[in-house]
């Protein structure tokens, strides 16, 4: 009984080894620039921080296609002077559901016939107020809510097409924030928010069999405008 108990285990034991090898291979697998040159992605967020870096870093080191949104005019015509003609800044505030679908809209037009995106980074948010809760009421909650969850809901649903259409992935920008809470109105509700619709997105994604996929990056504390002392209001 023990002998055929420790041969299953040796079974299992050799299964497991199997797919993580397999894994490994699969992660290890590299994209060529003639790959990388006919894919697009489209990034939330792009006027300081994390995005605009995303963006330059992207357009320094890959050939890939980069639709960039920003909020302000200012953010637009300094990433549009920085970066090369494969970036192409497009105007977006993720509050407004009007220019959320405007930005669809042109995003789609300015696709090649047939392609889709290869993904979509969600990194539009904002900080808040940071102290005792109860110097704070609902509005202050509701703006950051309405930035960091319902914005990445949006923009999500709205785009879902063209990430099905270019068998993509969508990237959401969370937060530690999202898993131990910290006292910012409504930051960590939003965060926690992001992390669960993240999920039941990647479960649906799963129930109809798409090759799409959802990734959670959740950056710990750095220094970027969202936590600029003067902006934490």
């Amino acid at each position: 009984m023990a002998c055929a108990l420790c041969t299953g285990f040796s079974y299992i034991f050799l299964a497991f080894l199997i797919l993580k090898i397999f894994e490994w291979i699969w992660r290890k697998r590299r994209i060529s620039s003639k790959e990388l040159a006919e894919k697009y992605v489209f990034i939330t967020g792009c006027d300081t921080g994390f995005g605009n870096r995303l963006v330059k870093r992207l357009d320094k080191n890959t050939p890939i296609n980069i639709f960039a949104g920003c909020l302000t005019e200012k953010g637009r015509a300094e990433l549009d002077e920085a970066t090369s003609q494969r970036v192409t800044v497009v105007s977006l505030d993720v509050t407004n559901h009007e220019s959320v679908q405007a930005c669809f809209t042109e995003v789609k037009k300015k696709l090649p016939h047939g392609k889709g995106l290869w993904g979509l980074v969600n990194n539009a948010g904002i900080m808040g107020f940071s102290g005792p809760m109860d110097w704070v009421d609902v509005k202050y909650c509701e703006k950051v809510i309405r930035v960091n969850l319902i914005g990445v809901i949006d923009v999500t649903l709205t785009f879902l097409p063209l990430i099905y259409a270019g068998k993509g992935r969508v990237v959401n920008i969370a937060s530690s924030y999202g898993r131990f809470p910290f006292p910012v109105a409504g930051y960590s509700e939003s965060k926690y928010g992001v992390e669960a619709f993240s999920d039941s997105l990647r479960f649906h994604l799963r129930s109809i069999r798409s090759p799409c996929d959802v990734s959670i990056l959740e950056p710990g504390f750095f220094r970027t405008n969202l936590n600029d002392p003067s902006k934490l209001v």
